[in-house]
């Protein structure tokens, strides 16, 4: 993994640069550059019988947002077909 944190802005000192370097390398494989699923571990939610799952009508994008929306989705879409 090529890490390049000399573009970042002047928000961390050369120590936590440093740090953050180690980090990145350290945990290489948990940031990749393509989405994916996390594949760690399953998992599951325990609930009571007296609770039932919650039904919400889908929300509408503002309209400014729509096309940014839709590239986004595209790219993902694009990215795993």
């Amino acid at each position: 993994m090529d890490i390049e944190l000399n573009q970042m802005p002047d928000v961390l000192n050369a120590q936590q640069k440093y740090q953050l370097r180690n980090l990145l390398q350290r945990y290489e494989g948990l940031f990749r550059n393509l989405p994916g699923k996390v594949k760690v571990r399953d998992h599951f939610v325990k609930v009571t019988a007296d609770n039932s799952p919650k039904r919400l009508q889908p929300y509408r994008i503002h309209i400014a947002l729509q096309k940014e929306v839709e590239l986004q989705i595209n790219e993902l879409l694009e990215t795993w077909t």
